[in-house]
């Protein structure tokens, strides 16, 4: 194989004769961060609301921090609708699988379900939706594998830009 000069399409656009406006072209990077606590006994199935994302919000980063909750715990990261709006689950894993909560914790999980083709996404492009919803979701984490066998904080931070 040869010399290679490859550009992304963000160069690419640049580059051409028409300035083409897109998404991924920048933005300011915000962080939103949130934490909760869980307490020993909370059964499998147990949900976290942890961080509110609006669906027209580009997620750059998202990152889970944990204290040790005992044997056997893992979590999945998705999305759910906010309690104003039903509650439902929209993807109880859209970002990550049975992450791994029995040991102190601190991992980007953003990338861990979603494919690289999601990178740059928008919320509801991530979600597979036509056009943009305009409402807002919150990040869960839903307990699996085991029941909270020691009370401790989970928290999570979230790169952003919007739009």
């Amino acid at each position: 194989m040869g010399v290679v000069n490859t550009k992304s399409a963000l160069i690419t656009a640049r580059d051409g004769a028409a300035i083409v406006s897109g998404q991924q072209s920048g933005g300011i990077l915000m962080t939103r961060r949130g934490f909760v606590t869980s307490v020993i006994g909370d059964s499998i199935g147990s949900t976290y609301r942890i961080l509110p994302v609006r669906s027209s919000e580009s997620i750059c980063g998202l990152a889970i921090f944990s204290a040790a909750q005992g044997a056997s715990v893992t979590g999945n990261v998705g999305l759910y609708r906010t309690a104003r709006d039903g509650g439902a689950v929209v993807s109880v894993s859209l970002f990550a699988t049975l992450v791994d909560l029995a040991a102190f914790k601190d991992a980007s999980i953003l990338h861990e379900e979603l494919a690289l083709s999601m990178f740059g996404k928008r919320v509801w492009e991530m979600l597979g939706l036509a056009s943009d919803p305009q409402v807002s979701y919150d990040i869960v984490l839903t307990t699996a594998g085991a029941a909270i066998g020691t009370a401790g904080v989970v928290a999570m931070a979230m790169q952003y830009t919007d739009g």
